[in-house]
Parts: C-alpha cells; sequence; structure tokens
C-alpha cells in the first residue's frame, strides 16, 4: 500500500553520455569455454558456456575486482548461446537452444529466470532494440524475431535471412545480421518492429563463420569470423585485425578498459584485443542522465456552488487500521461492517459498536513489525444473494504471508456472527516478498467475485510477474464463486499493487488505483464492455503514462491510466468509488480517490470515455487536516461514500447541516 521511494520527475534525455572507463585488464585464463558475451556498466561480464560439460547449463560472471571467475553463477539449462543486457530494466536476456525460449533473467540478488518467449530450436544471435524490445535470430529457419516485455513475439523478417547468427542494431538505427557460413552483412530497415527493407551491407571475403558483431564510437563495425575484422561506417573497407575467437564480441566498460574488445565463442575462452577506440555509447546499451521535468498542475479546487454545501461527519474515531466499511446487499438493518487490518470485522450501527466481531482472524493474519505494513486482513465482499444465502468473502495475508481468499457463511442462528465451520478456501497464492499484495475483493455486475493482487513485492517487480501471463501476481482475476470450478481467470495484466477497486453500480464501468513506483500514482478506467479483457495497464514497462525506467518503451497493447499524478503531491494512491448517492445529488457520477501519504481528496467524472469536472476536495471538506492516512473510501447501502484513515477516524461526506 505504502510507496516507500521518493524521487523527482525524470525523463531521458536524448543524448547519452560516455560510459565510465578504467584501466583493468583482468586474466582471462580461468574461462575456458565461452559463446555469448556481454558486458555491464560497470564491467562485469557475463557469458554463455553451451559447450564442453563443466558448466554447460550456466551463465557464467566475472565482476570487479576480478578476484574470482563464476563459472557456475546462474543455472538456466542447457545450450544456452546469445546473451544480451538490459541495463535501465537491470535484465540480461539469453537464447536457449536446449529449453526452447527466450529468458529473461532480473539481476536482483538472487537473480530470478524466467521464460519469456517461445523460441526456435535454432535460435542464436540476441540484442536489443532503443524501445527495450529484444530481437533475435532462428539460424534453421532464417528469420528474426522480436520479444516485447510482456512476451508477445512477432516475426520482424518479412523473408528468410541467409543462415543468420550475429545481430546488432547500430548506432544508425538500423538492424545488422551476420550470415555465418559466408561471412556476409545485411542490413535491415524497420518501421514498428518490421522489416522495412533490407541491403547488403558488406561481406568479409577473408573470413568464414561470422558470429560476434559490434560498434565503436566512430560508427565502425567489429566482426569476429575467425579472426577479428573492422568494417567502414560505410561497409566498404575492411581491415583484418588478427586473432580473435569467433562468437559475439563487446566492449569493455566500468573498470574494464573502453577501448578494449572482447570476444568469445565456440567453445574457447574470451580474447581480449587492445584497442584505441572506445565502444559505440549506444543510447539504449549505456546508462543514460535524466533531466528534471516539471509536475503537472494539480486539479482545481472544486467549486464553491458545490463544495460549500458539503462537510465531513465523524462517524466513529474508535477504530484501529480500519481498511473497509461496507453494508450487506439486502440488509436495510443499518448495519456497516468495519474490516480492520489486524484481524476483526466488527458491525457498527449508527456509531455505536456491536460488542463481538462479526469474525475476528486476530492472530490468524501476518503482519510486518511495522506501522505501515502491507499484510494482514485485507478485503472483504459479501455475496450477491448474501440475503439468501449468508456467504462472505475475505482477502488475507496468512501467518507465512501467503495470499488466500477464503469464502464464511453468516451463522443461521446470529445474523451478527460468522460461522467459523462454514470457511472454505476460493483462493490461495504464495508471496515471494511481504509487500504489493494487493487485497481487495469486490463482485462485479456479473456476479463474479474480481480479486486484483500486486506483482508478488520487492520494488520493480524483480520477477516480471505484471507482466508474465503464466502467474496471477500482478493480475486482476475473475472467480465464479458458485460454479465447481473455481479456477481464476485473468482478465487484465500489468497491475503493480492495486489499492482498492470497484465499479459503478450505475454503468459497470470499473476504476483500479493502482501505486507507484517512484514517480507516478495512477487511475485506470475501464467501460464495461471490456471488463471481461484482455486487458494490460502497463506496469512494469510503464509507470503511469509514463516509461519506467527507460525512455522510449514498448506501449503496444498497453492501456493508458485517465489520471496519474507525481510524488510532489503523494506517494501511495488510495482508490475510491463512484457516487451513487441520494443525498448529493451534485456528485453523482463522481469518482474519489485519495493519498494515504498527503491525504488529498480529489475526485472526477468519466464521460464518453474522457475525464471531466476533475476538482480537489481538500481545502472544502478538510480545512483543519483531519485527514490523515486515508487508506479507503466505503459506501453504505444508500451508496454514500464514507473516507477511511488508518488511525482511527472515519468520516460520511454528507450536506452541509444548516
Amino acid at each position: 500500500m505504502i510507496a516507500l521511494v521518493l524521487s523527482l520527475v525524470t525523463l531521458a534525455q536524448a543524448t547519452p553520455p560516455a560510459p565510465k572507463c578504467g584501466n583493468a585488464r583482468p586474466s582471462l585464463d580461468a574461462i575456458k569455454t565461452a559463446e555469448g558475451i556481454v558486458i555491464a556498466e560497470d564491467g562485469t561480464i557475463y557469458f554463455s558456456q553451451p559447450f564442453g560439460d563443466a558448466a554447460s547449463d550456466f551463465i557464467g560472471r566475472y565482476r570487479p575486482p576480478y578476484k574470482e571467475v563464476e563459472l557456475k553463477w546462474l543455472e538456466v539449462g542447457p545450450k544456452a548461446v546469445g546473451i544480451t543486457l538490459d541495463p535501465k530494466r537491470k535484465a540480461l536476456y539469453v537464447g536457449s537452444r536446449g529449453r526452447k525460449k527466450l529468458l529473461s533473467v532480473a539481476l536482483t540478488d538472487p537473480p530470478v529466470v524466467r521464460e519469456l518467449a517461445d523460441a526456435e530450436e535454432n535460435i542464436n544471435g540476441v540484442t536489443l532494440a532503443q524501445d527495450g524490445s529484444v530481437y533475435y535470430t532462428d539460424q534453421g529457419g532464417g528469420h528474426v524475431y522480436r520479444v516485447l516485455g510482456d512476451g508477445t513475439k512477432t516475426q520482424v523478417t518479412t523473408t528468410p535471412v541467409e543462415d543468420p547468427n550475429g545481430i546488432a542494431f547500430g548506432p544508425d538505427g538500423k538492424l545488422y545480421v551476420l550470415s555465418y557460413a559466408k561471412a556476409k552483412v545485411t542490413q535491415l530497415v524497420l518501421a514498428d518492429g518490421k522489416e522495412v527493407s533490407r541491403a547488403p551491407f558488406a561481406e568479409i571475403t577473408a573470413g568464414k563463420k561470422a558470429d560476434g558483431i559490434t560498434f565503436d564510437s566512430k560508427g565502425r563495425m567489429y566482426v569476429t569470423a575467425d579472426g577479428l575484422f573492422r568494417l567502414s561506417a560505410d561497409g566498404k573497407s575492411v581491415t583484418s585485425l588478427g586473432k580473435a575467437y569467433g562468437a559475439n564480441a563487446d566492449f569493455g566498460s566500468g573498470a574494464l578498459s573502453c577501448s578494449d574488445l572482447y570476444t568469445a565463442g565456440n567453445g574457447k575462452g574470451i580474447f581480449r584485443y587492445n584497442g584505441d577506440t572506445t565502444g559505440a555509447a549506444v543510447i539504449w546499451q549505456r546508462p543514460v542522465e535524466k533531466a528534471t521535468v516539471p509536475p503537472p498542475s494539480p486539479p482545481p479546487a472544486a467549486p464553491a456552488k458545490i463544495a460549500d454545501r458539503l462537510e465531513l461527519e465523524l462517524v466513529t474515531d474508535a477504530t484501529t487500521e480500519a481498511l473497509g466499511v461496507l453494508a450487506a446487499p439486502g440488509d436495510r438493518s443499518g448495519r456497516l461492517f468495519i474490516v480492520e487490518k489486524q484481524g476483526p470485522i466488527r458491525i457498527l450501527r449508527g456509531k455505536t459498536f456491536a460488542p463481538k466481531p462479526f469474525l475476528d482472524l486476530t492472530g490468524k493474519v501476518s503482519l510486518w513489525k511495522s506501522p505501515n505494513s502491507e499484510q494482514g486482513l485485507l478485503g472483504l465482499a459479501f455475496h450477491p444473494k448474501y440475503a439468501k444465502n449468508g456467504l462472505f468473502y475475505i482477502h488475507f495475508t496468512d501467518p507465512k504471508g501467503d495470499t488466500r481468499v477464503v469464502e464464511y457463511r453468516v451463522q443461521k442462528s446470529d445474523p451478527d456472527a460468522a460461522d467459523l465451520d462454514s470457511a472454505r478456501e476460493i483462493l490461495y497464492v504464495k508471496q515471494p516478498y511481504g509487500n504489493h499484495n494487493g487485497g481487495h475483493l469486490e463482485f462485479g455486475p456479473d456476479g463474479k467475485l474480481y480479486v486484483a493482487l500486486g506483482d508478488g513485492g520487492s520494488a520493480d517487480d524483480p520477477h516480471g510477474n505484471a507482466q508474465n501471463p503464466n502467474t496471477v501476481l500482478g493480475k486482476l482475476l475473475r472467480i465464479d464463486v458458485d460454479a465447481k470450478d473455481l479456477s481464476p481467470k485473468i482478465i487484465g495484466m500489468g497491475l503493480r499493487n492495486p489499492w482498492r477497486y470497484s465499479f459503478d453500480s450505475k454503468t459497470g464501468d470499473l476504476y483500479i488505483a493502482d501505486v507507484g513506483q517512484n514517480v507516478w500514482e495512477q487511475v485506470h478506467y475501464v467501460p464495461a464492455k471490456t471488463v471481461g479483457g484482455p486487458n494490460n495497464w502497463g506496469w512494469n514497462i510503464t509507470e503511469g503514462t509514463h516509461c519506467f525506467r527507460a525512455e522510449p518503451c514498448v506501449r503496444q497493447g498497453l492501456i493508458k491510466p485517465v489520471i496519474d499524478y507525481p510524488h510532489s503531491e503523494g506517494c501511495s494512491i488510495t482508490g475510491g468509488s463512484v457516487y451513487r448517492g441520494k443525498a448529493i445529488p451534485a456528485l453523482r457520477g463522481h469518482y474519489f480517490f485519495s493519498d494515504y501519504c498527503t491525504a488529498i481528496l480529489r475526485s472526477f467524472r468519466m464521460d464518453k470515455g474522457k475525464v471531466v469536472d476533475s476538482w480537489d476536495w481538500k481545502a472544502a471538506l478538510d480545512p483543519d487536516n483531519r485527514l490523515a492516512k486515508i487508506s479507503a473510501f466505503g459506501q453504505d447501502h444508500n451508496g454514500e461514500i464514507y473516507v477511511i484513515t488508518h488511525e482511527g477516524p472515519i468520516f460520511k461526506i454528507v450536506p452541509r447541516k444548516k
């Protein structure tokens, strides 16, 4: 729920700085077999080693101060060949012939390997594009393929390239492909990931087995082809530079000399060519500086003719870490159910609590020993037919920190108490970290239960869960609790930590507030007709309406939020509800939201897919700053809106008393 990292609003500049360079030339004798090689900005050398038996299932690592080569740094399976690096997303991409997959390796501690996309059995060269997508060659079929961050794969080439092997984007933005046996270089011009044209660029008549390709800062190409060759920027001049191993190539960086070229391959080790020109500072291969961008202006204050007629009424201040206020469908007794994070669900009548909780999970939920923990009892939803079947559902993290959604039934003899023996588990999800659990529950107009889960936690989505269709983390799920098959259906992906979502009771439209990482908080709007998906809300490719980390980024297929605001105005959005009450007609259709860190109070309406009447209510409704740590919103059976704070008080938006 809480975004802990605050930073300035930033955007990548168009021109990268020169890479930092050292003068280290470490011994390479311990590396006996290598095929793919890539060098990180700090000088760490990563290499694949598909040949031989000693470490063929592993990616190797050799990092400053170069005291020890880690031949078995990371197991990825047999026959890993091509390898490339995305320093902005802190990820390696590896082509695995043994698994027939393109792998993604998050450079976390420990690193995390996942299968990003299916690949052909002869996947070979792998490279990164400016937009963060990955390109690779299929040596067997002759084509080049492109893979997006969510695993979507498309064919780039219109017809096969002869015997394609090494691949790299040049400083000119064009894609260069090596033909292995004949040592030819083909130049491809692309648009939106598709080939527009191609032309022969060069032929290395003195070479063969062309494999590695890279560029220096003068735009010259270097190719390994049973030796090392340097090609002029126009491809017309080819110069032999002597011995080199014949696979991937990359220039040094960081602790290494940036004018040294490292080549690896074909079952041999790593060779270093001591050159006199640094590698190309290609914008998508090197870290870039950041420039501050002024944040957008906050929305205007709500019109006085409306705001002056409203106020916040204190309902109760006798709660502990409350997260929810709701009424049971068909219940006209006036009861409100108050969800508290530590485990109890309490019944409030008017301004008085019932003597005993409706359900109490105190001691049965996990809680960080932190005042801003994201674990505990997090959500409650009543079945639409609760008045007849007495069923309700809770969402909590168990003592091990894992997510559970459980069904209960009310006692037949006591409408103010749950039947503890009626528990039925609806969903279990193992959580890798203690944060980003989501936690909300809500039934949609279709009578199905909607469950939104965060990306699994830590920071930056290190496991790539939000864009991985093979996990429920970072997803919006739909479950038919009335069916025998309780399998959740993924209807949306790309969520970081959805902290409250709600359906408009009149239109069926869905609003999702998703907590941001470094800079932006956001609200997603999903029209009723598209709720069933597929939907992709962008994380961790985007944060708000902006690229996350890397500019530019691939936005194809991503849905932009309708509202985002920077961390100069808050740091952890709290989603609310669309007002459909009777007491304040002027608010009908307004979606309310807040921020846990700054207690802003805002609303907007959607009209024909566009945001209108975006207003700030803080000055009008909270001039004395009574609101703090707003954790959620709630509604009663009349559709009136409640504002819930984590520190005890719960308020209701009401017409001002005359």
